[in-house]
C-alpha cells in the first residue's frame, strides 16, 4: 500500500508542477498492471490510491506507467521501507539527504557529491 501511495504522491508532484507529461516508474508489477489496464485484482487496501493514480494520470498530457525491477530502483525502495523526517519531500524533492546520495547514484539519477 505504501507503494501505491508513493505512486499517488508523484501524480501529484508532477500536477503541483506543472508537468504535461510524466513516466511512473515502479517496481510493483502488479500496481502497474492495473494501471496500464484498468483492472484490479491487487489489495483492496491500495485500490483507492490505484484508482486515485488512473485519475491523477488523466490530467497529463502524456502518462506512461513502467515497471522497473527492485534492483534499478533502490531509491524508492528503501524511502518506501524508511519513516523517518530525513526523506520528506520537501528536502527530497530539492536536495536528497545525504543518506540516500549513493543509492541514488547507483540508480543512475544524478545528486550532489
Amino acid at each position: 500500500m505504501v507503494e501505491a501511495m508513493a505512486i499517488m504522491h508523484g501524480c501529484n508532484l508532477g500536477i503541483s508542477r506543472g508537468w504535461r507529461s510524466i513516466v511512473v516508474e515502479s517496481d510493483s508489477s502488479d500496481y502497474i498492471s492495473c494501471l496500464k489496464n484498468s483492472a484490479w485484482n491487487g489489495s483492496w487496501e491500495a485500490f483507492p490510491f490505484i484508482a486515485k493514480c488512473s485519475v491523477l494520470g488523466g490530467a497529463f498530457q502524456e502518462c506512461r506507467w513502467s515497471w522497473v525491477p527492485r534492483s534499478a530502483n533502490s531509491a524508492a525502495d528503501i524511502l518506501a521501507s524508511r519513516r523517518c523526517k530525513e526523506v520528506c519531500d520537501l528536502i527530497w524533492v530539492n536536495r536528497p539527504p545525504s543518506s540516500l546520495v549513493h543509492v541514488l547514484c547507483n540508480d543512475g539519477l544524478p545528486c550532489p557529491h
